[in-house]
């Protein structure tokens, strides 16, 4: 599938911040998806556990300087 040379232009005009929000909101519902397709898959449990306790920080950090760089504003106001 072909993409558009707008969308390859909206693309490169990501920061790096919105990237990383971007990237975690993704994997995080992956691994929903994997969780709610088999609750007892121990590996589906473990990469949400993962996703929560080990990259949670840095992705709330990264959506605060989101926030910041679009004047919205920080988490909590």
């Amino acid at each position: 599938m072909a993409t558009s040379a707008s969308a390859r232009s909206r693309n490169l005009d990501i920061s790096p911040a919105i990237a990383a929000v971007r990237a975690y909101s993704r994997d995080v519902k992956i691994a929903c998806d994997e969780l709610h397709d088999d609750p007892f898959d121990m590996n589906a449990r473990a990469a949400l556990l993962k996703l929560i306790v080990d990259d949670s920080p840095e992705a709330d950090a990264a959506f605060t300087r989101a926030l910041a760089e679009n004047g919205a504003g920080t988490v909590g106001d």
